[in-house]
């Protein structure tokens, strides 16, 4: 006889979060959120869901966060764990209470376990103190969120926004909904523009899903700034045997719980995007899946999607960015060189401004050679791909262009060193391709051909496409064909 024994509890993250003086709108906030609500003085709620899932720690801070913004004079504060047993959330509460206790007035104060789950996307001050009994834990300040998905490059490296002041306030303006193209010549600062705009929107809406995608066509990248946000969103690099499903889940948790799911969404924007899913990409993207998800989260706190170097867009790029025109909450703001933004759009137009001088013949020698395989790669790149392309490390390397102002890191990288680099400007990629011989960019070609090759098989046939990619274009460069 078999005797089916029932499944153990799963583990699973809890984040509980505590607030004083916030009135009536901490409840109905807190509910808002997906968090459950506990019984007690003062507002104590419980969000939970898998452990290890991303989303629950980042659920409850924007929460808090947004709970400080409504209300001025609240104290907040969060603790996490993880258990088995839903009795963890009683201690777990008590902590939430002495953080909060021990917050000043429009100050959100969390656990050391809190500030772990979510380094990236917020900046936090530790607090020289210890509070709660008989389990102190030390309290971490939220200051700020940092990054959207995909934003390179820190506030200082960029620089101040000035002479900006009336095209800012007429994007800040449009965030609720509305569809409007950043037009100007290279470096009329059309990116930095945009940054601004996500930078005061994350300060002022943290419930707003914010998000940042480049159009590429060297090499040319499936619905490039869609798939873009989304493995953002995802923590994905593209190159993991299990990207697939953290798309899957990114996909589900913009959506209300199970519909991304029971409609196929989820997977069909997985298909548009390549990821090595059941079926095959489709020749044009499911624009009723896009629409659903987005859809879904712009009605529950809005989304602010911007899309840069529209005049590179594939044209599955161009029939989703028309496919989303009406969706209600959806902002939608593109950069484009003069008269190439989407159809249909209000536009700004910048005028020019001089680029800056970059000198590429003071380089030494290896920081040439690592940044032009790195320009072989694409604007963005891995660290990891250009040191699997030169058979050597490059972090001298890359902290010299950094110095320069040739490239910039990605904020929230998904691989701590192994992260993820952008070259600040087109023409700087441009102009570092420019100092390569053909035979070395055939050189740097065969070798992309054939990391993105080996990766066909985790990756699926979005890196596929990479590997013909760079294979045509070695054979273009000498006229014979690459070896992989």
């Amino acid at each position: 006889m078999i005797v089916l024994m029932p499944a153990p509890n799963p583990w699973k993250t809890f984040v509980v979060v505590h607030a004083e003086d916030c009135g009536d709108a901490g409840p109905r906030l807190l509910a808002e959120s997906g968090a459950c609500l506990l019984p007690g003085a003062g507002v104590t709620a419980v969000f939970e869901g898998l452990q290890y899932d991303p989303e629950v720690p980042l659920r409850a801070v924007r929460a808090l966060l947004k709970l400080a913004l409504t209300v001025p004079g609240t104290r907040a504060g969060a603790h996490a764990g993880d258990s088995r047993d839903p009795a963890i959330v009683a201690g777990l509460a008590a902590s939430a209470r002495a953080l909060a206790g021990a917050a000043e007035p429009g100050v959100v104060l969390v656990s050391k376990a809190v500030e772990r789950a979510v380094p990236r996307r917020f900046r936090f001050h530790e607090l020289p103190i210890e509070v709660g009994h008989p389990d102190p834990v030390v309290p971490y300040e939220v200051v700020e969120a940092v990054g959207a998905p995909g934003e390179f490059g820190s506030r200082e490296e960029l620089g101040e926004l000035t002479g900006r002041d009336a095209e800012l306030a007429r994007l800040m303006a449009a965030v609720g909904g509305a569809r409007i193209a950043v037009e100007g010549p290279a470096g009329s600062g059309r990116s930095r523009l945009l940054r601004e705009v996500r930078d005061r929107a994350r300060a002022g809406r943290p419930d707003m899903w914010i998000a940042v995608g480049r159009c590429e066509s060297r090499p040319p990248a499936r619905l490039g700034p869609f798939g873009e946000v989304i493995r953002a969103e995802a923590m994905a690099s593209g190159f993991d045997r299990w990207d697939w499903k953290r798309v899957l889940d990114a996909v589900e948790r913009l959506a209300p719980p199970g519909e991304a799911v029971a409609g196929g969404h989820a997977l069909a924007i997985a298909r548009d995007l390549g990821e090595r899913v059941e079926g095959s990409p489709s020749a044009a993207p499911t624009i009723p899946a896009w629409r659903a998800v987005l859809g879904a989260a712009a009605a529950r706190g809005g989304v602010l999607l911007c899309i840069e170097d529209f005049e590179r867009a594939d044209a599955g790029t161009r029939a989703l960015v028309d496919g989303l025109a009406d969706l209600p909450g959806l902002c939608l703001l593109v950069t484009a060189l003069p008269g190439a933004g989407p159809a249909g759009c209000e536009r700004i137009t910048l005028p020019p401004r001089p680029l800056p001088a970059v000198d590429l013949a003071s380089l030494d020698a290896e920081t040439r050679e690592t940044l032009v395989a790195a320009a072989v790669l694409g604007r963005t790149f891995w660290k990891f791909a250009v040191e699997r392309l030169l058979v050597r490390e490059v972090d001298e390397a890359f902290e010299e262009a950094r110095r320069r102002g040739l490239i910039l890191f990605r904020q929230d990288s998904l691989m701590g060193a192994e992260g993820q680099a952008m070259f600040r400007h087109l023409q700087i990629r441009q102009a570092v391709e420019d100092l390569a011989s053909p035979a070395e960019k055939a050189r740097f070609h065969a070798g992309a051909a054939h990391f993105y090759g080996q990766r066909v098989k985790f990756g699926g046939p979005a890196i596929g496409e990479r590997e013909r990619w760079h294979r045509e274009r070695g054979k273009e460069t000498t006229g014979e064909d690459v070896d992989s």
